[in-house]
């Protein structure tokens, strides 16, 4: 059983995987999704938000050009601190599968961050997402808060 396995097991909660697309609407009150993003984060306040390694370092940089450093930090800190969060590492074999997913479907337009998602998903069996990026829909998750 993974830690994340067991952290929703013991709250009882449900698991979602978070994007970046999320996580950047969450801390931007310019971003078009913030009141989205954040009346769904409110609706959820006992949800688990999953997210690969990959995506939390995505996040980090993007939201460091935007926000700076210390707010990064100050962010990248209550992510790692939260109960409500979860930050997958991928090992070898997991690098090795999202690798296969990435050329398999090389005719779509999937960054390799989002690609770690999918695995996640097949993985853990979590098949809804937190996120405003719509071709999650193409890898057959759930996109929320949906449109």
């Amino acid at each position: 059983m993974t830690s994340t396995e067991t952290t929703a097991r013991r709250r009882k909660v449900k698991r979602l995987l978070i994007d970046t697309s999320a996580l950047y609407a969450l801390n931007d009150a310019d971003d078009r999704s913030h009141s989205a993003a954040t009346a769904f984060w409110k609706a959820n306040p006992d949800a688990l938000f999953v997210m690969s390694s990959p995506i939390f370092g995505e996040f980090l940089t993007l939201a460091k050009k935007r926000f700076g450093g210390r707010a990064v930090v100050k962010a990248g800190e209550f992510i790692r601190q939260s109960p409500r969060f979860e930050v997958v590492h991928l090992d070898e074999n997991d690098e090795e599968a999202v690798w296969e997913i990435f050329h398999r479907y090389a005719d779509k337009d999937w960054s390799w961050f989002d690609v770690t998602l999918f695995h996640l998903a097949r993985k853990l069996g979590v098949w809804e997402v937190f996120a405003f990026d719509d071709h999650f829909r193409q890898m057959g998750l759930s996109v929320l808060p949906g449109p």
